[in-house]
């Protein structure tokens, strides 16, 4: 597995999409492995083993191979079987491989005691790989063979994956138009613009659907300029989508999807439009509560400046009155009404000197 993905085309996180995309368990069973899909007790639910398989596979540096996903899921029969999913994300994985997923499946038919244990690699590159699917000993007598699933996104069929009628092939199909469209930004915008259309009018059930329409936004990545171009399609299928004379049973049962682009702005901001634009309302309904608060508070100021205006305006009244008819010194000013000495001779200073004899 590469450290990083990128340079597969525009930037496209192989790594951490697949590993989310994988918790769609049931269905992705049913597409890889359909024979151990009709054993398991689907109506029991499975167990993450994530944690541990992080602590059975660190490594010297603390690496952990990020898109293995083990599973613990309980047959009809009652008894527990284990399944690792391993997604190999190198173009052309090395002739060690099948060594390294021996290893894997040592370790863990180690640490779960000899439980059942299945074991599918899932090639994403975008070149067909030759079978890299067992591993054999044949050292003097000692021989052992081990063969485990493999499944190689390239040599899909784009028709089938579109016909299937399990919701998982929507995913393969995904990494599939990245592997085709390396490198041309048209084609990747057109079939990105495809399938969240294919998506979003499937009859698949809608957490599922908003799962699998989440991860084709994320995963057939565009530059931003190009990505805007996605949006404006949404935009215009949601507009028709209202006129259309037939509609899904996925679009009749599910009153939260009101459009497509709705469902993009989810997976691209985790609101709605609606939301959006109600959270842009009321940023500016406060806004507004903000400026009005502001001119009551000028209003109020302005006020408060008339009365200390009006205050003034006694208190000279008072002291020239008391200078010119009462002929009070300004101290005796001051004493009498506990005005400031200094304030009063200012206010006296004022006066016309034919007034100030």
């Amino acid at each position: 597995m590469t450290k990083s993905s990128k340079g597969k085309g525009f930037g496209v996180d192989f790594d951490s999409h697949w590993k989310e995309i994988l918790d769609l368990i049931e269905p992705a069973t049913r597409f890889f492995l359909p024979a151990l899909h009709q054993q398991v007790d689907w109506s029991i639910d499975y167990i993450s083993l994530e944690q541990e398989l992080r602590n059975l596979y660190v490594r010297k540096k603390g690496r952990v191979k990020r898109t293995d996903k083990l599973f613990r899921l309980k047959l009809l029969n009652g008894t527990d079987h284990y399944l690792l999913f391993h997604v190999e994300t190198e173009a052309f994985p090395t002739a060690t491989f099948p060594q390294r997923m021996f290893e894997y499946f040592l370790r863990l038919i180690l640490k779960y005691s000899n439980t059942p244990i299945t074991m599918l690699a899932i090639f994403v590159g975008e070149q067909p790989v030759k079978p890299l699917d067992s591993y054999s000993i044949d050292c003097f007598g000692t021989e052992c063979k081990f063969k485990y699933n493999t499944f190689s996104v390239a040599t899909q069929s784009e028709m089938e994956l579109l016909q299937s009628d399990n919701p998982f092939a929507l995913v393969i199909l995904a990494n599939l138009y990245v592997i085709q469209s390396k490198g041309d930004i048209e084609l990747r915008a057109r079939l990105k613009r495809k399938l969240l259309k294919h998506i979003a009018s499937s009859n698949f059930p809608y957490e599922i659907v908003r799962n699998i329409f989440n991860f084709a936004v994320y995963f057939i990545t565009l530059p931003p300029e190009e990505e805007k171009t996605i949006v404006h399609f949404m935009d215009k299928q949601a507009q028709a989508q209202p006129q259309a004379k037939k509609q899904t049973h996925a679009q009749k049962a599910e009153a939260d999807r009101k459009n497509l682009l709705d469902a993009y702005y989810l997976a691209m901001f985790g609101k709605t439009q609606e939301d959006i634009m109600a959270d842009i309302q009321k940023g500016e309904v406060i806004q507004a509560e903000i400026q009005a608060e502001k001119a009551t508070i000028q209003e109020e100021k302005a006020t408060i400046q008339e009365e200390k205006a009006t205050i003034q305006a006694e208190k000279r009244k008072i002291i020239v009155s008391s200078y010119k008819l009462l002929r009070m010194t300004p101290e005796e000013i001051a004493k009498e009404y506990s005005y400031d000495l200094a304030y009063i001779k200012s206010i006296l200073a004022e006066l016309p000197p034919e007034t100030n004899k």
